[in-house]
């Protein structure tokens, strides 16, 4: 990862990027992309037990970690968190005279969603994505935030039509993101239980007049248990394969996880046959979700 990273800082160096949006790989204060010693502005997005072998066992732990890319008077925009870790994120950022924003979620009103778009208001302020899930308007609240911040801050001008139009085209490969119709093919890397609770909630909102043919694989380092129990119950077959990683958790062990929430459940050592299997069981009308991974969709993809 070390690697990965000074290749990235060369290309953006060898670019001449204007601006980069540099995403940690774990944590955030130890992270090797944490090198950065005045960003424009720093981003906190939603917390969740994850990684907890390295960073903590506890939310305020981990919040810890997380609110370590937190630099001296610098901002930051936070997205909304549970109290313990929001408790961590305000103390650091009021130690490094760093200004904070919240993302005020009380304001986002879902106008109208479907499998194409999604429209809401934020701030008394109409917008469209067309990332599905509702929670992905929480995700473009923060990016509202950040935009209207570095405008604010005369770095660059950023007026509101433009972050309209930026939101209206934003795609996210790998994010509940449509690769098929006809069967209805959806892949989501839900690969902890923050990004599985986003799953449940689409599923509950958009999908739940359809008949859905879930494929999941998951590591074996993650909490299997708090992925599979939102989305498992809602799904109406389940085909368990396993990721292309050394770190994958075999698919004999994860279809005894599953039959603890489901009936219906098969399973394929190869990606490929699970995707065959799936979608020679969907009618044009049916939906297959692959979820739990994102070394598994990156291959399904």
């Amino acid at each position: 990862f070390e690697i990965v990273t000074a290749i990235a800082f060369e290309f953006y160096k060898r670019e001449k990027a204007d601006i980069v949006v540099l995403e940690v790989g774990m944590g955030g204060r130890l992270d090797s992309t944490n090198v950065i010693l005045k960003p424009l502005c720093s981003v906190i997005t939603p917390i969740a037990m994850d990684h907890t072998d390295y960073l903590g066992d506890t939310m305020a732990l981990i919040a810890g970690e997380k609110a370590g890319i937190i630099k001296e008077n610098s901002p930051v925009v936070v997205h909304p968190q549970e109290v313990e870790a929001l408790k961590v994120i305000e103390a650091v950022a009021k130690d490094r005279n760093s200004k904070m924003i919240l993302v005020d979620q009380s304001t986002i009103e879902i106008i109208k969603e479907s499998l194409t778009e999604t429209k809401f208001k934020y701030l008394n302020k109409s917008y469209s994505i067309s990332l599905l899930g509702r929670h992905q308007t929480r995700n473009a609240a923060v990016a509202i935030e950040v935009a209207k911040l570095l405008n604010d801050m005369a770095i660059f001008k950023i007026d509101s039509s433009s972050i309209e139009n930026g939101l209206k085209v934003t795609v996210w490969p790998g994010r509940m993101e449509i690769i098929n119709k006809e069967p209805l093919v959806i892949i989501d890397g839900a690969h902890n239980e923050h990004g599985a609770r986003g799953l449940k909630d689409t599923l509950e909102h958009l999908l739940k007049s359809k008949k859905v043919i879930g494929v999941v694989g998951i590591l074996e380092d993650k909490d299997v248990d708090a992925i599979i129990k939102h989305v498992v119950p809602l799904l109406d077959e389940v085909i368990v394969t396993q990721p292309n990683s050394p770190r994958s958790m075999p698919y004999i062990d994860l279809m005894n996880h599953v039959r603890e929430y489901h009936d219906n459940v098969s399973g394929f050592e190869r990606i490929l046959e699970a995707i065959i299997e799936a979608r020679a069981r969907a009618n044009k009308e049916d939906v297959v979700l692959v979820f739990g991974s994102l070394y598994l969709i990156g291959e399904v993809r």
